[in-house]
């Protein structure tokens, strides 16, 4: 699942690079990073040597986020095994916050994220092995028992 996003999150950033809110000064949204430090960009992007600017759609930060959500709910069996949708809500307030993403940025990620769910069970896939029998002890001692 992790490839499938990452790599038609690539290919999106390669086809159609997007600008994030911060890169559009119009918008009068403030860089926080920028303005608070410590900024991993460029002065530019032009001349950005360690990442790509313009790769603001999807959003892998929250795509990620909530894959690590799902499959962490779907691994235990709390009630409060919800509580791990957090990590991406709290993700998205950052992204969104940040000016580094809009909100769609997030559900494109999201839509990815289902696409990549549903290519990855295969037709017929079975959710849980079968059981296995169960064999019958046979005259089992209690440990450190004496005879």
């Amino acid at each position: 699942v992790l490839a499938l996003v990452t790599g038609a999150a690539l290919a999106l950033h390669l086809l159609m690079p997007l600008a994030p809110p911060r890169m559009l000064a119009a918008s009068g949204l403030v860089d926080t990073a920028r303005v608070y430090g410590p900024s991993v960009y460029g002065a530019t992007p032009e001349t950005d040597s360690m990442a790509n600017q313009f790769a603001a759609m999807p959003s892998l930060h929250f795509g990620w986020a909530l894959m690590v959500a799902i499959g962490l709910i779907a691994a235990t069996r709390s009630r409060w095994r919800v509580l791990w949708l957090l990590h991406p809500l709290l993700t998205l307030l950052v992204i969104v916050g940040t000016a580094n993403h809009y909100w769609f940025d997030a559900l494109a990620a999201a839509a990815l994220l289902g696409l990549a769910l549903l290519a990855v069970r295969a037709p017929g896939h079975r959710t849980a092995p079968p059981p296995v029998p169960r064999q019958a002890a046979s005259a089992a001692l209690p440990v450190g028992a004496l005879r």
